[in-house]
């Protein structure tokens, strides 16, 4: 069954481990997601959530984009990486998640 509050505990802890192990401080701007057909139903309820879980916290300008990927189970969604700000002189650091945090199922 899918629970946007619990989906998205685990999309903060993934992406939030993965700024850890970089020992980065810059800003997130986005967290880039494929999903199932369940997931991608439920995209507005996992942005409200997730607005409510980041706040004031290391990963308060984070947004989530998620994407349809018919590829994927229904149940299913996966964090394809995380792209920090940049601007003119600098370009977007991206970065992965860890492998067995990639993939969230329900």
């Amino acid at each position: 069954m899918f629970d946007a509050e619990v989906v998205c505990k685990k999309i903060f802890k993934a992406v939030y481990i993965a700024r850890m192990m970089r020992n980065s401080l810059e800003p997130v701007a986005y967290i880039h997601i494929k999903a199932g057909k369940t997931a991608f139903v439920g995209a507005n309820e996992m942005y409200d959530n997730f607005a409510r879980l980041k706040w004031d916290s290391p990963l308060s300008t984070a947004d989530l984009e998620i994407s349809l990927d018919p590829g994927l189970p229904d149940n299913s969604l996966e964090i394809e990486f995380v792209e920090n700000f940049f601007d003119d002189e600098k370009r977007a650091d991206k970065y992965e998640v860890q492998e067995d945090d990639r993939r969230i199922v329900f």
